[in-house]
């Protein structure tokens, strides 16, 4: 065998090796599966914040359409009862001008 085969069975067969393997993997197993749970709930919670504000969002878009429709008809009627003044002065300047 080669002396690289042998510090490989050497190093696998030590006591440290087997300590590391029995304890220490599982203790840092369990550790980085708890940080990762912990991440997993707080990235969750993120999410559920990020999506209550959104519909809060989407309400105060239907609101302000609804806001901005309202002032479009108020425009629209206002910008008609403009023309019909107008439409109104004309007429009575042109029978104006016809009678002698």
């Amino acid at each position: 065998m080669s002396k690289t085969t042998v510090d490989l069975e050497r190093a696998t067969e030590s006591t440290w090796a087997k300590a590391v393997t029995r304890f220490v993997v599982p203790i840092l197993l369990a550790l980085l599966g708890t940080v990762c749970g912990l991440l997993l709930q707080d990235i969750r919670s993120s999410l559920e914040a990020l999506k209550t504000e959104q519909r809060q969002q989407a309400e105060s878009t239907q609101q302000l359409k609804g806001d901005v429709q309202v002032l479009n008809a108020k425009l629209d009627n206002g910008v008609i009862w403009r023309i019909t003044e107008l439409e109104r002065r004309l007429n009575t300047v042109e029978q104006a001008t016809k009678t002698p």
